[in-house]
């Protein structure tokens, strides 16, 4: 159990650690942005362009999920319940974990693309889309509120695991992306 306003603040908290990342990789020139780490490591637009295909699934089907709630009258609620799903995600992404590969799908594997800036752009916008939903979260059940896994639909998480979930994995490959651009980890 957690309170929902607290998980919601302390979300808010990490986009804003991973905006001052996105302003030091947005200083670097494209030939350090696309040089790998090695062989099979991704470079830091990569890293980006993985980030930023999450973000084009999650955040309109968060934005559905916020507007069903809104809806359907389901207020917020003083806590959050995670479920044993919710906190396996979680844990299985938590950017300490890195040392433990998790194999991308497919859709969101850009492994030897040649990206640009507009990457680091789109994820700028990204971000400022989930600090939106975070705030329009603030008014809902994030206990009812739930969204389906891309790659598994008839499977849902609450919306309260969810952000974590997919703002975590943020702060995973961004400190995938400031190794691979030389930065000081």
């Amino acid at each position: 159990m957690k309170n929902s306003q607290a998980l919601l603040s302390e979300m808010h908290f990490e986009i804003e650690k991973q905006r001052v990342v996105l302003s030091q990789l947005l200083r670097l020139d494209q030939i350090d942005l696309n040089r790998r780490p090695h062989e099979k490591g991704w470079s830091a637009l990569e890293c980006i362009a993985h980030l930023n295909s999450y973000a084009d699934y999650y955040i309109p089907a968060f934005s559905k999920a916020i507007e069903q709630a809104q809806l359907k009258g389901w207020l917020a609620v003083e806590d959050f319940y995670s479920t044993w799903i919710g906190r396996y995600s979680i844990q299985s992404i938590l950017p300490e974990n890195r040392n433990k590969k998790i194999k991308s799908p497919k859709q969101h594997n850009h492994f030897a693309s040649l990206r640009s800036h507009k990457d680091l752009k789109e994820f700028e916008k990204a971000l400022f889309e989930i600090q939106e939903l975070l705030d329009a979260a603030k008014e809902i059940n994030l206990n009812k509120t739930k969204v389906s896994i891309e790659i598994m639909p008839l499977l849902k998480l609450r919306l309260g695991d969810f952000f974590p979930f997919l703002i975590l994995h943020q702060s995973r490959h961004l400190a995938q992306a400031k190794e691979a651009a030389g930065l000081n980890v």
